[in-house]
């Protein structure tokens, strides 16, 4: 009982709370573009509580009011923020983005799936598009994983636009 609200299935989106992103992108507030450490650190800090895209746009329109035209570094973190949110939608704890291949982990082997909607869209993808998609079992050291590669993904905004599309499909 004293963790039921964790396991609760009144709201599926929180089945994965946080998804890690590993990629070979720059994601940050280069020097260049905000000088102080200290406004670069509360920026972090600030985006780090963003929970909204309306929230996400006002941070974005903030920072080109304050600072100017975004650099590709920091386009990439925002819509990295993005990428995390449609990922804990999908039921993944950790996508990896390099070598131009989107590697999404499943937080369980997928006998978990908390959003079966989008679950299936998912896997209708990739058993369409096997050309760009394929899907695997890992094993780790906290038992087998679910992971499904999409390749030809050249930057942070077409991983999201894909994640975007597939979960449309449905």
């Amino acid at each position: 009982n004293e963790f039921k609200d964790l396991y609760s299935d009144e709201n599926p989106e929180s089945y994965v709370r946080e998804v890690s992103i590993d990629t070979d992108f720059e994601l940050l507030f280069p020097d260049s573009y905000i000088k102080s450490v200290n406004e670069r650190l509360q920026l972090y800090s600030e985006l780090n509580k963003i929970s909204t895209n309306n929230d996400l746009e006002i941070f974005n329109n903030n920072l080109i009011d304050r600072f100017g035209k975004l650099p590709l570094q920091v386009i990439d973190l925002l819509k990295s923020i993005e990428l995390k949110w449609i990922g804990i939608k999908l039921g993944f704890d950790k996508i990896i983005l390099k070598k131009n291949t989107l590697i999404c982990h499943y937080i369980g082997n997928g006998e978990d799936i908390n959003d079966i909607q989008n679950f299936k869209a998912l896997i209708d993808f990739v058993n369409t598009n096997s050309e760009l998609s394929d899907i695997s079992e890992k094993n780790t050291k906290y038992g087998s994983r679910m992971v499904i590669k999409f390749f030809k993904i050249f930057s942070i905004n077409s991983a999201y636009e894909l994640l975007e599309k597939i979960i449309k499909i449905q």
